[in-house]
């Protein structure tokens, strides 16, 4: 079973890895429940607003570097599906999510490290359908760089991780009444701290008007102390269970 939606890898591998110790190492679920419940997020948790958590200098030296990016360098790949050019881990911006890193791991309280970073660049056709993150992404502060017009972020309240219930054919109209969503209008240089892997988060498609475009940076954090233990690969040896390391070979991109 793979969940249908954008970066569903890792919670897909989560519930086959579950459901294979449940009938083949019962006693061995609890170990595996407990060593990753530090990536779960706390049920209470809010979006938290950081109004210009960059300042006007840094805000234009960021766009002055987006602005220096040649053509050739963007990743085309989420033309078609996002309406965007992305680009991961710029040395700039992961400069900038470095110093930043205090700063989310007081408002998300737990010490955090940098996992990824990546510009999005979107444009008219611009949309970002329902999702949950890979868990690598349990922490994200969501910032505008320039913008044409307002483009909410729609986040819900704090979710589990889904089961395979939650694979029903419209899955899409299933989460977005299930769930309560607030929309976030974020002016140009402030943050959003969300968590990304427990909240399902969507855009609507991009409003309709001429020369629409919406450059943001995510910035990705996880846990200090689950470093380690993110990465499904780790699990086998991890847990000393050989059998896991074939299934998590099947949901890797």
């Amino acid at each position: 079973m793979i969940f249908p939606w954008y970066d569903s890898h890792w919670h897909s591998a989560y519930q086959a890895v579950f459901g294979f110790l449940q009938t083949e190492y019962p006693t061995r679920v609890d170990d595996f429940v407990n060593a990753l419940l530090p990536l779960h997020t706390r049920k209470d948790f809010k979006p938290i607003i950081a109004h210009d958590i960059l300042s006007t200098a840094t805000l234009s030296e960021a766009n002055a570097v987006i602005a220096g990016i040649g053509i050739g360098d963007w990743e085309v790949h989420e033309v078609e599906s996002f309406g965007r050019l992305v680009l991961h881990d710029h040395p700039y911006f992961s400069d900038l999510q470095q110093r930043l890193t205090e700063q989310v791991s007081d408002m998300v309280n737990e010490e955090v490290v940098p996992s990824y970073s990546f510009l999005s660049i979107y444009n008219g056709r611009g949309v970002c359908e329902p999702h949950l993150d890979n868990p690598v992404a349990k922490w994200t502060l969501d910032i505008p760089l320039d913008a044409s017009a307002v483009w909410p972020i729609y986040i819900s309240s704090v979710s589990e991780w889904p089961t395979e219930d939650a694979c029903t054919e419209d899955w899409q109209s299933s989460i977005k009444s299930s769930f309560s969503f607030d929309a976030f209008e974020l002016a140009s240089g402030s943050g959003l701290v969300f968590s990304g892997s427990s909240q399902w988060h969507y855009r609507n498609p991009a409003p309709i008007e001429p020369n629409f475009y919406n450059h943001l940076i995510f910035f990705h954090y996880v846990p200090t102390a689950m470093q380690g233990l993110v990465d499904p690969l780790a699990w086998s040896d991890y847990f000393g269970i050989a059998e896991i390391g074939e299934i998590i070979r099947v949901f890797q991109e």
